[in-house]
């Protein structure tokens, strides 16, 4: 699936949020991980480490919905998790 990776510089809780694209990468969906708060894999080169790090959000058009990234963890070379939450506005 792709992941837009974006960073929201707006408040949380606005509706018409200001946000950057800073990366499109490709992921995949970890076991057991419902829609609304997603935990995904995604595969970055070494130029796309430093926009995963600084994306805090994402757009998923597969399932029509934005989300707020929680937290990208680094599971192992090139390879991150990242822990997301639905934005509900």
């Amino acid at each position: 699936m792709t992941i837009e990776l974006m960073v929201n510089v707006s408040e949380p809780n606005m509706l018409n949020k200001q946000i950057v694209s800073v990366a499109t990468l490709e992921g995949a969906l970890r076991n057991d991980s419902p829609i609304s708060k997603p935990s995904i894999l995604v595969e970055t080169d070494q130029l796309a480490v430093g926009s995963t790090v600084r994306a805090n959000y994402a757009h998923i058009p597969e399932f029509g919905r934005y989300y707020f990234i929680q937290e990208a963890t680094h599971v192992r070379n090139h390879l991150w998790q990242l822990n997301m939450v639905c934005d509900v506005l």
